[in-house]
C-alpha cells in the first residue's frame, strides 16, 4: 500500500515539469545521429562529421560537400521553421562562396514531418523574410575573407550574423544557384522505426572476423569465404543491436571535449574506412 502510494506521488512530480522535459530534443540529437550514420553506411561517402558547419557534414567521393540540417518533426510544424533552415543553409552555402570553395556543395534539410515542405522560389528568398537581398551584381570580392567574417560576422549572434554577410555578398544568382542545389529529402521515418531500419542495414554489412556461435563456444569466420545459417549467428535481432550501438557510439565520440576546434578537424572526421574497422 505504501509502495503504491509512493509511486503515485512520483508519477504526479511531473506536473509542472512538462515545459522543462527534453526528451523532444533528445530524439532530434538521436535523429541527427542516425542520419550521420546512414550517411556512413553509404559507399559513396568518404567520410561524415556530426555537429561541424551544420548538423553532418559529407563529404563523397565525387568531392561534393553535403551540407545537412537533421530536423525530427513528428507533431511540430516544420512549415513554419523552414525560414529558418534556409537562411542557416544558405548562410553557410554563401560563407563556402565568399571563401572561394571550388567543389560542389549541396545543402540539404533532412526532415521527418507530417507536414510536407517545398523549396520557395528565388522571388521569395529574396523577400524581406528570408534573405532581404534583391541585387544583379556580384559584390566585389575582398582580400581576406576569413579576417572580414572573423571582424564583422562570427562575434555576432546567428542571426545578424547571417544578416550581415547577407547584405555584404548575397546576390541574385548565388541565391539561384542556391536553390538549384537544395535538396528536401523528406524520405525518414519516425524514430523508432528509422532505428530499426539503420539496424537492419548495419546487420548487412560485409565485415570479415565476425563472430558465430557454436556449441562448443566461439569461433571467428571470413564472412567471404563461409555461408552461415541463422541458427549459427548470434542472435540476429542482438547483432543488429550491438552494431547500432556501436555506430551510435563511433559518432558520439565526436563530441568529446578533446575534439572542440577547429584544431581537431581530423579527429572529428568519421571516415567510413574507420567506421567499418569499428564494427569489426
Amino acid at each position: 500500500m505504501e509502495d503504491r502510494k509512493n509511486n503515485q506521488i512520483i508519477k504526479e512530480m511531473y506536473h509542472g515539469e512538462e515545459n522543462r522535459d527534453a526528451s523532444s530534443k533528445i530524439r532530434g540529437f538521436l535523429f541527427q545521429d542516425l542520419v550521420a550514420i546512414s550517411k556512413l553506411l553509404d559507399e559513396k561517402t568518404v567520410y561524415v562529421i556530426p555537429e561541424y558547419i551544420e548538423d553532418v557534414f559529407v563529404y563523397t567521393e565525387d568531392k561534393t560537400a553535403y551540407v545537412i540540417q537533421a530536423k525530427y518533426y513528428p507533431k511540430g510544424d516544420i512549415k513554419g521553421k523552414h525560414k529558418d533552415i534556409i537562411r542557416d543553409l544558405y548562410y553557410q552555402y554563401l560563407r563556402l562562396e565568399v571563401k572561394k570553395y571550388t567543389e560542389k556543395v549541396i545543402p540539404v534539410l533532412a526532415v521527418y514531418s507530417l507536414n510536407n515542405i517545398t523549396k520557395p522560389a528565388l522571388s521569395i528568398l529574396q523577400g524581406e523574410d528570408y534573405i532581404n537581398v534583391n541585387r544583379e551584381e556580384k559584390p566585389a570580392d575582398i582580400e581576406n575573407p576569413e579576417k572580414w567574417l572573423e571582424d564583422n560576422v562570427y562575434s555576432e549572434k546567428k542571426n545578424d550574423a547571417a544578416t550581415k554577410l547577407f547584405e555584404k555578398f548575397a546576390y541574385n544568382e548565388s541565391m539561384r544557384k542556391f536553390l538549384e542545389a537544395y535538396k528536401i529529402d523528406p524520405e525518414y521515418k519516425e524514430i523508432e522505426q528509422y532505428r530499426k531500419d539503420i539496424g537492419d542495414q548495419l546487420s548487412t554489412i560485409q565485415i570479415d572476423g565476425c563472430v558465430r556461435k557454436l556449441s562448443s563456444g566461439f569461433e571467428c569466420f571470413d564472412t567471404n569465404q563461409l555461408v552461415i545459417t541463422s541458427q549459427e549467428l548470434i542472435e540476429g535481432e542482438k547483432r543488429k543491436l550491438i552494431l547500432l550501438g556501436l555506430a551510435i557510439q563511433y559518432i558520439q565520440k565526436r563530441y568529446d571535449e578533446s575534439m572542440e576546434g577547429e584544431e581537431n578537424f581530423e579527429k572529428r572526421k568519421c571516415k567510413r574506412t574507420e567506421f567499418i574497422e569499428y564494427l569489426r
